[in-house]
């Protein structure tokens, strides 16, 4: 993932932070934490890929479905916090 694409994220995780008060907000917590994890993981991983002594090619693979699998595993709990954003905002 892009750094612009990681601000957009950073973004839409504090305006949904903003927006969900009251018995949303330990749900809401819970998944930008889990996010967090996995943006941590990610950058992490991307960093030893990109030091490690493989060929350009062989990395850039690995790379590329390092970024598939991150997008993946990131989405249902993406997808949680827009339904969430959602409710709190049909019921003020």
């Amino acid at each position: 993932m892009s750094d612009e694409g990681l601000s957009r994220v950073d973004t839409a995780i504090q305006d949904t932070s903003v927006e969900l008060l009251g018995r949303a907000q330990p749900i809401a917590m819970a998944l930008l934490n889990t996010l967090s994890s996995f943006d941590l993981e990610y950058q992490q991983e991307l960093e030893r890929i990109r030091v490690g002594s493989s060929p350009q090619a062989l990395k850039n693979r690995v790379l590329q479905r390092l970024q598939e699998r991150h997008r993946a595993r990131r989405e249902p709990y993406l997808q949680q916090l827009a339904q969430l954003r959602n409710r709190a905002r049909a019921h003020p």
